[in-house]
C-alpha cells in the first residue's frame, strides 16, 4: 500500500487556501473505512432557510447551596432526551433524530453569570424507537465551571427510563459553551444523532460593550454527516465502537443548525456569529470570500481584551482537540466586508497534501460557503458563472453557481 506523510510545505500551502470563502471544510488528514463506504443523496441548495435554535425557558425556581456555602435561588430547566424528527434534506421526509426535547440541535441556554441553573435530564430514549442498544447519557456542559456530580463523567450514565439534576453554578465570565451528551462508548454515535447543543452565558460587562444581541447576536453549529438513500441519518459504526475510527467520521453533507446547505436573509449591519464545531471529525478553515479579515472577539474562555483581525481560521472538530475544545471563537464580519462588497463566490479544491498515517488520500473536498451576496438592486442575470483563473496552489477551478440574492448561502461547491 502507498504510504502518504504530511510535508510542512504541504501544510503551508493549505494555509493558503481560505480566501475563497466564508467556510472551507478541510479533508481530515485519515478517511475512514466507514467514510469510503457511505454516499448521501444529492440534495438541492438553499432550500430551507437558517433554522435558529429554540431558547429554554425555566419551568421554576429551586435552591442551592453554592460550593461557598451560601443557599441561593436558582432557575430550574428541564431536557428530555427522546426521539424527534428535523426537516434535514429538502425534498425528503423529516428525518428521525435523537434530541434533547426532541430538537437536534437541542435547545439554546441562555444564562447569566453567577445566576445558578439546575437542569433535569430525563432519559426517555428506547430501543424500540432508536433501533438502538446502550442508550445511557451523561451530559456534559462543554467549558463549564462544574463539579464533579454535575460534570457527565461517561460512567455517569443516565439509564433509559431515569432523571438526574445537573447543577450548574454559572460562577464564570461571559463565555459561549455548549453541552452535549458523553455516555460511554457512545458520545461520538450520540452527539451524531443530535444530542448537542448551545449554552450561552451573558454578564454585565458584555452587556455593557454593545455588541450585537437578539436576532444579530447568532450561534452555528456546523456538522457533517451521511444519509441513507430515503433521508435518514447514516452512521456507519452502529452501535459498535469498535468500528468507529478514532478519527471520527467525516460525512458528505453539511449541516448547519440542523439544516443541510441552508440560507440566511441577512440586513446591511453587523452580525455576531457564534461558532461552534458540532462535526465528528472534518474539519473547517473559515475565512470571508471578500479576502477581508473577521473581527474575532472571543473564544471558549469568554470574551478577548480587544478585537483581533482574523483572515482565516482552522476550526477544529471537538474530537481532534488537544486542549480546550470547540467552539473556537466569535465573529464580527463588519458590514462592508460581508453585504456591500463585490459578489462573493468559492473555490472547492483537491487537495495534494498527503496523510499522517499512511491511510492514502484524503477524497474530493467539499465546500461549505457561507455566503452574503450583494443587494437587490446591484443583481444581475443568475445562473452558471465560471470560477475566475487564480494562481493558487492545489486549487483546479471548475465551474460553480451564483446565486445572486441578498442571503448568507451555506453551500456546497465542488469547482
Amino acid at each position: 500500500m502507498q504510504r502518504w506523510t504530511m510535508s510542512r510545505r504541504n501544510v503551508l500551502k493549505l494555509g493558503a487556501l481560505g480566501a475563497g470563502s466564508l467556510l472551507l471544510p478541510i479533508a481530515r488528514l485519515a478517511p475512514s473505512l466507514a467514510d469510503s463506504v457511505a454516499s448521501s443523496p444529492t440534495v438541492p441548495l438553499f432550500q430551507i432557510a437558517l433554522p435558529t435554535p429554540a431558547e429554554l425557558t425555566p419551568t421554576a425556581t429551586t435552591t442551592v447551596t453554592t460550593p461557598a456555602g451560601v443557599k441561593t435561588s436558582a432557575d430550574f430547566y428541564q431536557l428530555t432526551a427522546r426521539v424527534g424528527e428535523a426537516q434535514i434534506l429538502p425534498g425528503f421526509r423529516p428525518t428521525k433524530i435523537w434530541g434533547y426535547n426532541g430538537l437536534a440541535p437541542g435547545p439554546l441556554f441562555r444564562g447569566q453569570s453567577g445566576k445558578p441553573a439546575v437542569v433535569r435530564l430525563t432519559n426517555a430514549l428506547t430501543t424500540a424507537d432508536t433501533g438502538s442498544v446502550d442508550l445511557g447519557l451523561s451530559t456534559h456542559l462543554h467549558g463549564g465551571n462544574v463539579d464533579g456530580f454535575s460534570d457527565g463523567h461517561p460512567v455517569n450514565e443516565v439509564l433509559p427510563g431515569f432523571t438526574k439534576d445537573y447543577t450548574y453554578f454559572n460562577d464564570q465570565p461571559a463565555v459561549t459553551m455548549w453541552y452535549h451528551d458523553h455516555g460511554l462508548d457512545h458520545t461520538a454515535r450520540n452527539v451524531y444523532h443530535g444530542l448537542a447543543s448551545f449554552y450561552l452565558l451573558d454578564d454585565t460587562h458584555e452587556t455593557s460593550l454593545g455588541l450585537p444581541s437578539g436576532e444579530f447576536d447568532v450561534p452555528l453549529v456546523i456538522q457533517s454527516k451521511f444519509f441513507n438513500a430515503d433521508g435518514s441519518l447514516n452512521y456507519p459504526p452502529g452501535d459498535d465502537p469498535a468500528l468507529a475510527p478514532n478519527q471520527g467520521i467525516l460525512g458528505d453533507t453539511i449541516l448547519v443548525n440542523g439544516a443541510a446547505w441552508p440560507f440566511m436573509n441577512v440586513q446591511r449591519r453587523k452580525y455576531r456569529f457564534r461558532l461552534l464545531n458540532g462535526s465528528d471529525g472534518r474539519e473547517f478553515l473559515l475565512a470571508l470570500s471578500s479576502g477581508q479579515p473577521f473581527s474575532q472577539i472571543g473564544t471558549e474562555g469568554g470574551l478577548q481584551t480587544a478585537p483581533v483581525p482574523q483572515p482565516r481560521l482552522l476550526h477544529l472538530s471537538w474530537r481532534h482537540q488537544r486542549g480546550p475544545p470547540e467552539p473556537a471563537g466569535e465573529w464580527q464580519p463588519w458590514q462592508r466586508h460581508a453585504v456591500q462588497g463585490a459578489t462573493r463566490n468559492g473555490h472547492g479544491y483537491q487537495p495534494g497534501s498527503e496523510s499522517a498515517d499512511g491511510r492514502g488520500p484524503p477524497g474530493q473536498l467539499q465546500q461549505l460557503a457561507l455566503d452574503c451576496q450583494r443587494s437587490a438592486r446591484t443583481r444581475t442575470a443568475g445562473g452558471a458563472a465560471t470560477c475566475p483563473d487564480r494562481a493558487v496552489p492545489l486549487v483546479p477551478l471548475r465551474t460553480l453557481w451564483r446565486r445572486l440574492r441578498h442571503q448568507w448561502q451555506f453551500l456546497r461547491c465542488e469547482c
